[in-house]
């Protein structure tokens, strides 16, 4: 997990730098979030986690599906 956190930050960072498409942000946001929850660092997982779903409402019906996948991860690690 940490080894992801040190790739998907910079990956993250440079999403957020541009005008990057809401999807791949989405996705980097929750992987990212993913890993730091697997490191314990909960709350900044959390809120990666929940600014990914917003993303993923946005994307029309294939993003709300990903969306409740963040919901039921957010569920599973008790968030």
């Amino acid at each position: 997990p940490a080894e992801a956190v040190k790739a998907l930050e910079p990956e993250l960072d440079w999403l957020d730098a541009g005008q990057a498409d809401p999807a791949a942000a989405a996705r980097a946001q929750f992987a990212l979030a993913r890993a730091l929850a697997a490191t314990g660092a909960r709350a900044r997982a959390r809120t990666l986690a929940e600014a990914a779903r917003a993303g993923f409402t946005t994307l029309g019906p294939p993003g709300h599906s990903r969306a409740q996948e963040v919901v039921r991860w957010l569920a599973r690690v008790g968030f």
